[in-house]
């Protein structure tokens, strides 16, 4: 819940992953019936959500059902032939909408929903492309506390295999997804979350072996360093230039003016009560060793994290003051465009109710020329444009920016070989 407005749908595709892996439960103890109609839910609906990843992330505990389940094992032919109908249910509940939406849309808009939403990114994504083990070294981090907490023999996690169905289960539910996802060239942390179920699984079942154990003073002590330097930061971002050592740093990581005043706006209570919850962990007796403990230090974290953030940079990516400009602008019939994808950025704060029009820098000029008594707005800041902005609003680093168009026209435009060579493209991912 704490996520659920940073993670985009993610957690939405978690809670439909979820609801098709009941149906996996409910064929284990021969609920067929019932099962299917989870199963199909769960697909279909995740299939609206983000796509066919969902089989990804709960199509693999099918695949290998006969190595966790005795009923997949005794019943194979059944168990795999109601897993090709529960896909094709889930199929027919996505296509429902997909289908009219396609006709109703055009053929681009069908293109899209189709194939680049899911081909590009899962092929050749041209955003957040990592590499392959990146996912190795963000998983920890996601896992926190229990990366740092858990303690067990070897023989504990050896024989959870054997012993706990359960185990078996969560493994087959997400260890082949999460190689899946190492092997897509994008990545984003947030993928990782219909997985984390499986891993909450199957910690929980290997706690409960012999010679498991909780040991929180390393999660104390990294909550205590991490919130003594969250309260530092915006002092150091604000006072940068007056201390040599950081200047040279900041000039070489080629941070921005406008990024260390996003930092210097963040409240440094945030970082001193992450400290307090940190020394707590370490100090109150049992607490490092207490699974309730440990949970209820974890979440604090993270909400005072999403706090800060919201605090901090929450004004700097509020969009409806440009939203609503952009909307007195379409109702008003003055024409406006948008130069490059915006990602459909206004339509909701704004209520618009007509499309903005996405211009390439090549189109520009004769957008401008054709509609002179209209306005251009992006928010990227990397075309060479020399007008002067009619209005300018401070948004992520950067500015969202409005140019009337006939103050474009009067600015020298650059020669072709100047010009950016391509925008961005429609693949980009929020």
């Amino acid at each position: 819940a704490i996520f659920s407005g940073a993670i985009m749908f993610d957690v939405l595709l978690t809670t439909c992953a979820l609801l098709a892996l009941h149906g996996a439960l409910d064929w284990d103890v021969l609920r067929w019936r019932r099962g299917l109609i989870l199963l199909a839910l769960g697909f279909g609906l995740g299939i609206l959500t983000k796509g066919p990843v969902v089989l990804l992330d709960a199509g693999f505990a099918l695949v290998f059902g006969p190595w966790w389940s005795e009923t997949a094992r005794t019943n194979k032919r059944r168990w795999y032939a109601m897993t090709g109908l529960a896909v094709l249910g889930g199929a027919v509940i996505a296509l429902a909408w997909a289908v009219p939406a396609a006709i109703m849309g055009g053929e681009k808009y069908a293109d899209a929903i189709f194939l680049r939403q899911t081909v590009d990114r899962m092929a050749n994504s041209f955003a957040h492309r990592r590499p392959v083990w990146w996912y190795f070294m963000v998983l920890p981090a996601m896992a926190l506390p229990w990366t740092l907490a858990v303690r067990a023999p070897w023989r504990a996690w050896r024989d959870s295999f054997h012993i706990s169905k359960s185990a078996r289960f969560a493994t087959a539910w997400a260890l082949p997804a999460f190689v899946a996802f190492c092997l897509v060239s994008g990545k984003q942390p947030h993928y990782l979350l219909p997985l984390l179920p499986a891993l909450a699984l199957y910690l929980a079942n290997l706690l409960g072996a012999d010679g498991a154990r909780l040991r929180g003073r390393l999660f104390g002590a990294l909550l205590l360093v991490v919130g003594i330097a969250l309260a530092a930061f915006p002092y150091l971002a604000a006072h940068a230039q007056d201390i040599a050592p950081l200047a040279r740093l900041i000039d070489e990581s080629r941070l921005t003016p406008e990024f260390l005043h996003v930092v210097a706006g963040i409240w440094p209570v945030w970082g001193a009560v992450t400290a307090c919850i940190g020394l707590l962990v370490l100090c109150v007796r049992g607490a490092h060793a207490s699974l309730r403990a440990l949970a209820l230090a974890s979440t604090a974290a993270a909400a005072l994290g999403m706090l800060a953030l919201a605090q901090g940079v929450g004004p700097y990516v509020d969009v409806s003051v440009a939203a609503t400009r952009i909307k007195l602008d379409q109702d008003s019939g003055r024409p406006i465009a948008h130069l490059a994808w915006h990602h459909g950025l206004f339509d909701f704060p704004g209520r618009l109710t007509q499309p903005l029009p996405k211009l390439d820098f090549g189109e520009l000029r004769a957008w401008c020329t054709a509609h002179p008594d209209g306005e251009i707005v992006t928010f990227y800041s990397r075309y060479p444009i020399t007008a002067k902005p009619d209005l300018e609003l401070p948004y992520r680093f950067g500015f969202i920016r409005f140019w009337r168009a006939s103050d474009l026209l009067a600015m020298p435009w650059p020669a072709p070989g100047q010009a950016p060579a391509m925008d961005l493209d429609d693949a980009t991912e929020e």
